[in-house]
């Protein structure tokens, strides 16, 4: 269920935004039964938000073309020099009761290897870091904190792009019995 939430807030989203469909609210019943709630928010294509909420909890997913500035303590982590805000998505309750996780794609002109740099210089905790790369392209991820109170940093950069993507995720589960 949770794989068709994501995937189905991924194409009403697209749809939204490439129509500018304006505001709509609507419920739907699964084959299995379940209400789904979904809500979309679109502004001419500039800004938009799908929202899907079910039994189990919710997801949102926001664009905003007009290349938003974040700060270091929305994100939760390091924002990197210059980059800008190219969408978020937030899921409430799916990991379980309390679970929230908040996952932002930032992108910014800047190489990979100098966006690489800066976060291995900050994320000094990282329990996790790899870096590969091949002729189309090059990633990195960085993991640091615990399981209840995770960050995850992703770098990447196809050859033929001109940005470098940054995908920040935090992921915060209740503590154990509440």
């Amino acid at each position: 269920m949770r794989k068709w939430i994501v995937i189905a807030a991924a194409g009403l989203l697209a749809c939204a935004l490439a129509l500018g469909c304006g505001k709509s609210r609507q419920t739907y019943t699964t084959p299995q039964g379940e209400k789904v709630t979904v809500t979309v928010d679109d502004s001419r294509g500039e800004k938009g938000k799908v929202e899907i909420e079910t039994e189990d909890g919710k997801v949102s997913m926001t664009h905003d073309a007009q290349k938003k500035k974040i700060s270091e303590a929305e994100l939760g982590a390091p924002v990197y020099p210059g980059a800008w805000v190219e969408g978020t998505t937030e899921h409430e309750n799916l990991g379980g009761p309390g679970a929230k996780v908040k996952n932002v794609m930032l992108a910014t002109p800047d190489s990979f290897d100098k966006v690489y740099e800066f976060y291995k210089s900050r994320i000094k905790d990282a329990k996790t870091s790899t870096k590969a790369s091949d002729e189309d392209s090059e990633t990195a991820v960085f993991i640091s904190g615990t399981e209840r109170d995770m960050l995850s940093i992703a770098i990447s950069r196809d050859k033929d792009d001109k940005n470098t993507n940054i995908a920040v995720t935090r992921t915060r589960m209740p503590a154990a019995g509440k």
